[in-house]
């Protein structure tokens, strides 16, 4: 069933946000806070020692340089970076007696998400002093980045300082924290990455939705890529164990569950989005870097403290169970990354995700009932490529886009530098057609192009540099370089073109293995 559109220009906005997000029958009655039967459990973070707000960041850096100092032995406290208004980006590092498996966790890349901040807190804290808890942390060496956007989490505001997305920076890095991050994901090298936030479950769009309006019921949803680029054995591996093993912890505390889903209009009618395939945001980019990669949605964004202990417990049993499958699995993981390397074969340069026909579970809210709706779906974790390239030996980036290779490099990608001008095989990709939006997204211009490939000799000058493909994470390259990607250098407007021009990087297709050999660093 699909539902009609268009008489809801009709609503004001003022109403929708006026609208009561949660109101107390379904409070009690699906959300009881903290779940049955953890009404005991002891929440040492700094939220719950006040009624009311959140953890500020001065609290939350006396909190883990406190845990830090105590456990020295385990765990070290270091500061990536400081956010654009000067405050910390802090990481604690846990290394346990016997680490098997890399896992790294993110939380408050948003921060208008507290749970994810407040729910790895109390990770830390657990692993650190509950007996029964260290155990799990011997086999593991964890990186934790509690709050990635300090600013916005001061302030409970979705964007960085300067208003700008950081999960939509993933590949341009625009803002200042994203290097930060960056540096700290890549130098960490995790096999396991874990990025935690909040969903919205009241939309404008739901007030057209069941009787008269719907809320979303998942406690938790999981989002996990369905990008082609990532190779085949990642993305089984991150599903049929990882995800299948949370969803198993989900069911076991009674929490509800699914695959993250979000509303948006087609064409008049409401449909859902399914998975994602996009690098600009933290759970394809994983994946693509070479880690099994899972961002975890738990229900909270506009509730205020409703639900908070409810929603950093979610948190909370969802990272637990991410240790205990990453400990239990090392050497499968390790196994899968290692044949990983060098696939896929054929690059998928532009995807489609699958649209299907599905059912929902929501909360009805004039009938206050869980109810099934029958909704159409763009399901991303089914996509198929509807244009492909050819892997090639590497990315050439020519001397006039030299101002790419910061980024290049803090991406985690590998270069080699040409100290003579060398001949290769390459393919160049000649612009016909441009189009710039008018309008900016995320501090860009995004553009479309159409390209031709023309394939080649050259004589590649001095100074370029090759952008290895023969390394782990080396598929984030498909995303930045092939010009009609969505995420790409050229998509978001990051390399500026224009019609009847060549683009200042190729393919290389030949003659550069001596080049690349093992040898070389």
């Amino acid at each position: 069933m699909r539902f009609p559109f268009g008489w809801f220009a009709a609503l004001s906005l003022t109403a929708c946000v006026t609208f009561n997000p949660q109101s107390r029958f379904v409070q009690r009655t699906y959300f009881p806070s903290p779940p049955p039967p953890e009404a005991a459990i002891e929440l040492p973070t700094p939220a719950f020692s006040k009624a009311q707000g959140f953890t500020k960041h001065d609290e939350l850096m006396a909190f883990v340089e406190a845990l830090a100092t105590e456990h020295a032995d385990v765990a070290t406290l270091t500061q990536v970076g400081t956010s654009q208004r000067g405050r910390d980006i802090p990481m604690l590092r846990l290394v346990g007696a016997d680490p098997k498996v890399r896992v790294f966790f993110q939380g408050g890349l948003h921060g208008n998400e507290p749970a994810g901040t407040e729910g790895l807190l109390l990770l830390v804290h657990r692993l650190l002093n509950d007996p029964e808890f260290r155990p799990l942390l011997d086999g593991v060496d964890l990186a934790v980045i509690p709050v990635a956007n300090p600013d916005g989490f001061e302030h409970q505001m979705r964007h960085a300082a300067n208003g700008l997305d950081l999960n939509r920076d993933q590949t341009k890095l625009e803002i200042e924290e994203s290097h930060h991050l960056k540096r700290a994901f890549h130098d960490f090298n995790p096999d396991v990455a874990v990025d935690f936030h909040e969903y919205r479950p009241y939309r404008r769009d739901f007030a057209l939705l069941g009787t008269n309006g719907i809320t979303n019921p998942y406690d938790v949803m999981f989002l996990y890529s369905g990008n082609l680029n990532v190779p085949e054995p990642l993305r089984d591996l991150t599903r049929s164990v990882f995800v299948d093993a949370v969803r198993d912890e989900m069911d076991d505390r009674g929490l509800r569950h699914h695959d993250y889903v979000v509303s948006r209009s087609v064409h008049g009618d409401i449909w859902f989005n399914q998975g994602s395939v996009q690098a600009r945001s933290s759970a394809t980019h994983f994946a693509l870097a070479h880690s099994v990669s899972l961002l975890v949605e738990v229900r909270g964004v506009a509730l205020g403290r409703h639900a908070f202990e409810r929603r950093v417990l979610s948190t909370f049993w969802v990272a637990e169970r991410v240790l205990k499958t990453a400990t239990a699995n090392a050497e499968r993981i390790r196994d899968v990354l290692q044949q990983s390397v060098g696939l896929p074969e054929k690059i998928a340069v532009v995807q489609e995700p699958g649209v299907v026909q599905g059912t929902l579970k929501a909360i009805d809210l004039a009938e206050h009932a869980m109810v099934d709706l029958e909704v159409t779906v763009r399901n991303h974790l089914a996509s198929t490529a509807t244009q492909t390239r050819t892997r090639p030996q590497a990315y050439a980036v020519l001397p006039a886009a030299e101002g790419l290779l910061e980024k290049i490099e803090r991406l985690g990608l590998q270069t080699v530098r040409l100290d003579a001008p060398t001949e290769l095989e390459v393919e160049r990709y000649a612009v016909r057609e441009v189009r710039r939006e008018p309008h900016r997204y995320e501090g860009q211009r995004q553009q479309s192009v159409t390209v031709d490939v023309e394939a080649s000799p050259q004589t590649l000058p001095e100074g370029t540099y090759l952008v290895r493909l023969d390394r782990p994470g080396a598929n984030l390259a498909f995303e930045l370089f092939e010009p009609e990607a969505p995420n790409s250098f050229v998509a978001f407007g990051v390399v500026r073109v224009k019609p009847n021009s060549s683009l200042p990087f190729v393919r290389v297709m030949g003659g550069a293995d001596a080049l690349l050999s093992p040898s070389k660093p």
